[in-house]
């Protein structure tokens, strides 16, 4: 026989891992076992807007300004727009 789970109060089982999560676009999937119960569930991490790289701390976001002019890539590395250089991408090439 089944008990009902509609009341959110009842707790069926608690179970704890700890994994280090490295965003991307893959999905990870995860199985839980104990004595009596398994718990199966499929995880990605993805970084916001702007940040990028494993652990999403790269953060690069697009410039085409006074500030700079650059795009990123994946990993949050800056690669200068055409006719500019430097770190930031503030210098035009013609000078």
């Amino acid at each position: 026989v089944l008990k009902s789970t509609e009341n959110q109060n009842n707790l069926i089982s608690r179970m704890a891992a700890r994994h280090q999560l490295q965003a991307g676009e893959t999905w990870t999937k995860y199985i839980g076992l104990d004595n009596q119960n398994e718990l199966r569930f499929s995880y990605r991490v993805v970084c916001d807007e702007h940040y990028h790289g494993p652990s999403c701390s790269a953060l690069c976001r697009p410039r085409n300004d006074t500030f700079g002019h650059y795009r990123c890539d994946g990993e949050g590395t800056r690669h200068c727009l055409v006719g500019w250089r430097g770190e930031y991408c503030s210098d035009p090439i013609c000078a």
